[in-house]
């Protein structure tokens, strides 16, 4: 079967990838100017947005914004861009000092419309309740201070916050669909990580237990992993039972055994989750880039072994309902 990747349909063994990571989350922002980081990654992405469809066919650029970091991933045809031209177009981004006026009402109106979606979903899951500096700083930004921001505000930002940032390079190797990820071009090598990738199976396992076995509709079901803790918003009817049903063991056994299946033809993570999490590991200075096989660990691993850990993963939640 042939696999595409993207919306703009690389051919996956035509395809490369190179990201950067620039330590420039939200939190580095003052709380007046809460989604300046945002906002600021829009801008230095704008210009993608002017090429056609077939151009778009040769690479694609997208962006994000954490708590902790900016990341820009350009993703390319290997046949008509080389691997200089990609690193080119993302170099270009980390040099920028100063934006285009007259793309920043435009862009502005993007955020704008991007934060009324996003707060109709994430919000509450993300925001951390009860924690007002992450309230304050969500990486999406609040309308009211993005609406207040100007041309000369950016480039101060600009000036004094990103030129002096940290930033580091990565370069994505794809073979026989395995996902490989390097630094560029002097950057520590990487050791596997047991807990990072046991981390991202239960969050996935929690995810199918909610939809396959406790019933609960996707428009209301969200969960959030950062950093250690783990975030879950469900509707009031569910909260009560819920750690419960998920330790359910019957339902832990039918939803490892879906994921199994799932992943036997597969040999490594979705590539943008990979890149997220060698993002948070290289900008808290872990040492993580080659990223072991869930497959791997679901055939050595015994499933009492795997339940006992997923128990000490539930001990993380914090469950928060849906008004």
């Amino acid at each position: 079967m042939r696999k595409y990747t993207l919306e703009h349909y690389i051919p996956e063994k035509k395809l490369r990838c190179q990201c950067l990571f620039i330590k420039l989350g939200s939190m580095v922002g003052d709380t007046e100017n809460s989604g300046i980081t945002h906002f600021l990654e829009h801008l230095l992405v704008s210009f993608d947005k002017k090429r056609t469809e077939e151009e778009k066919k040769a690479y694609i650029i997208q962006a994000y914004t954490t708590y902790d970091y900016m990341c820009f991933v350009v993703y390319y045809n290997f046949c008509i861009v080389s691997d200089d031209m990609a690193s080119n177009i993302l170099q270009n981004i980390r040099r920028a000092h100063t934006i285009e006026e007259d793309l920043f009402n435009e862009c502005k109106d993007d955020v704008i419309q991007e934060i009324k979606q996003y707060r109709q979903s994430k919000e509450k899951i993300f925001a951390r309740i009860g924690e007002k500096e992450y309230i304050d700083k969500l990486p999406i930004g609040k309308i009211e201070q993005v609406a207040n921001l100007t041309p000369v505000k950016i480039d101060d930002f600009i000036k004094n916050k990103y030129i002096k940032a940290k930033s580091i390079l990565l370069n994505v190797k794809i073979k026989n669909n395995r996902y490989d990820l390097r630094t560029i071009p002097t950057m520590n090598t990487y050791s596997d990580n047991t807990y990072k990738i046991l981390n991202m199976l239960f969050y996935e396992l929690v995810f199918w237990i909610c939809i396959s076995c406790i019933n609960i509709s996707m428009e209301k079901f969200h969960i959030l992993m950062n950093d250690d803790k783990v975030y879950i918003s469900v509707p009031k009817q569910y909260m009560t039972n819920l750690k419960i049903d998920l330790q359910n063991k019957k339902y832990f056994k039918t939803c490892l055994d879906y994921i199994s299946k799932r992943y036997s033809n597969v040999c490594e993570y979705n590539l943008d989750y990979q890149i997220q999490i060698a993002g948070d590991c290289l900008l808290k200075n872990e040492r993580i880039i080659k990223l072991c096989d869930i497959k791997n660990i679901l055939r050595t691993r015994s499933k009492y072994w795997l339940y006992t850990k997923y128990r000490e993963y539930l001990y993380k939640f914090i469950i928060l309902d849906i008004n």
